[in-house]
């Protein structure tokens, strides 16, 4: 029996894989631009680095523009002549000519070589230009003043005209620049510029304030201008400037302004106001027209004067007639008034006596008392005045009221209805009860 031969075992082979071809690398792209970035230093980029430059002083030059300490007469505009600086850089700090136009003479120019300075602490964070002027420089202010003035002589001189006339005859300009002047665009206007009103003197702000007087509208507290008739402007409009010049201005404001009242719009006032800006009023005008009798005597008049007559009010709950009336006799007694003027505008002249006494006796000090009817100024020998008499006493006062109203329907609520009844008996009555007080002009009264 033969035996087969051994099997030889072997570890397997892997099979082959099929590889594909081998990418080939990717050439790399060519830049278009040049590799090389946009640098001053070099030389095919001169006239970019140039225009960059000249586009960041035309930036300076326009921030001075606009903020700037500027001539209060020049106005024209200033361009920088590129073509006399065409290899250098332009930047602050150094001499750059330009051409000047407008002032006086607003179809002239003229060259002019400046140097613009960046902004510092020392000069309030503005710019500063200063302007060649013979063998020396100048400020811009002065230079620009001088120029203005300059150019007025020119300008009312005798034969000005005249070459004015035969320079546009030929089409050429009076005073030509030798320099070309660069695009309207590169072209600043320099002008008069307002600071702001807080950076103002205080006697200035004060001065600008002053020019408005008051007047009044129901429900508000109004200025207007005191040299004519234009629209009107609110009072708390003016504490809205700034918080900064609140603290010197409300005191300012509040002891300069003439207060107008009708009746209403006064209690209203004096609390808003605060108890701080009370002491700073010195000047109040009260306008109570036709309802000045019934309107003093519900909430100006002293308490025997209104319990004698005991007007009746229509609210809920009723005791708000009366602290209403407390609040603004407690506030109106804060006031020390340096000029109280009382308008008798629809007022009864009949009524002013009596009107007069209750509003004097309202405020804790009155230094001078004027009358004035639709705005003008009453003399002191005015026939209209001649029973406003500090000698009369309450009881006159009342006697002559109670008499003319108290059956006239339209004055009937100055009375109560008690009042009207119990009629003159109960009236000297009451009075002869509180005599101290009747007989005599009562506590509370000020000249």
């Amino acid at each position: 029996m033969t035996s087969s031969p051994p099997r030889l075992i072997t570890r397997p082979k892997t099979p082959e894989q099929k590889t594909s071809p081998a990418t080939p690398p990717s050439t790399p792209r060519r830049n278009s631009r040049p590799s090389s970035s946009r640098s001053p230093l070099n030389p095919a980029n001169v006239h970019w680095a140039q225009e960059q430059k000249r586009r960041v002083f035309m930036h300076h030059l326009q921030k001075w523009a606009g903020n700037h300490d500027s001539s209060l007469h020049f106005e024209g505009t200033i361009t920088p002549c590129w073509s006399s600086h065409p290899h250098e850089n332009i930047d602050l700090g150094k001499s750059v000519k330009c051409t000047l136009s407008g002032g006086a003479l607003n179809e002239t120019s003229r060259s002019i070589v400046v140097r613009l300075f960046g902004p510092r602490e020392e000069d309030g964070g503005r710019y500063r230009m200063v302007v060649r002027s013979g063998a020396g420089w100048t400020s811009a202010r002065e230079f620009f003043d001088k120029e203005y003035i300059r150019q007025l002589r020119v300008k009312n001189s005798e034969g000005f005209m005249t070459r004015l006339v035969d320079a546009n005859r030929v089409g050429k300009p009076s005073s030509p620049s030798q320099d070309t002047p660069s695009d309207e665009k590169d072209s600043v206007k320099i002008r008069s510029l307002f600071h702001p009103f807080t950076r103002l003197p205080v006697e200035l702000q004060q001065m600008i304030l002053d020019c408005n007087t008051v007047s009044t509208t129901p429900h508000s507290v109004q200025i207007k201008y005191s040299h004519g008739t234009g629209e009107l402007a609110h009072l708390p409009k003016y504490f809205l400037i700034s918080k900064g010049i609140n603290s010197y201005l409300t005191p300012w404001i509040y002891s300069t302004t003439d207060f107008g009242f009708k009746t209403q719009g006064f209690t209203n006032f004096l609390w808003r106001a605060g108890p701080i800006n009370r002491t700073y009023i010195r000047k109040v005008t009260l306008s109570f027209g036709f309802w000045a009798l019934l309107h003093v005597t519900r909430w100006l008049a002293p308490d025997p004067v209104f319990e004698l007559f005991d007007p009746k009010l229509s609210l809920r709950p009723p005791a708000m007639q009366y602290f209403w009336r407390c609040q603004i006799q407690d506030l109106a007694k804060e006031l020390h008034l340096s000029v109280l003027t009382i308008d008798i505008l629809k007022m009864d002249t009949a009524d002013l006596p009596f009107v007069s006494r209750v509003i004097r006796g309202s405020f804790a000090s009155i230094g001078r008392v004027q009358y004035m009817c639709g705005g003008e100024m009453l003399a002191s020998d005015d026939e209209r005045l001649s029973k406003v008499d500090d000698g009369i006493s309450w009881g006159q006062l009342c006697r002559d009221v109670f008499l003319r109203y108290r059956n006239v329907h339209m004055h009937s609520q100055a009375f109560s209805r008690d009042r009207i009844a119990a009629g003159m008996e109960g009236l000297e009555k009451f009075m002869e009860d509180r005599a101290e007080f009747f007989a005599g002009r009562g506590e509370g009264l000020r000249k």
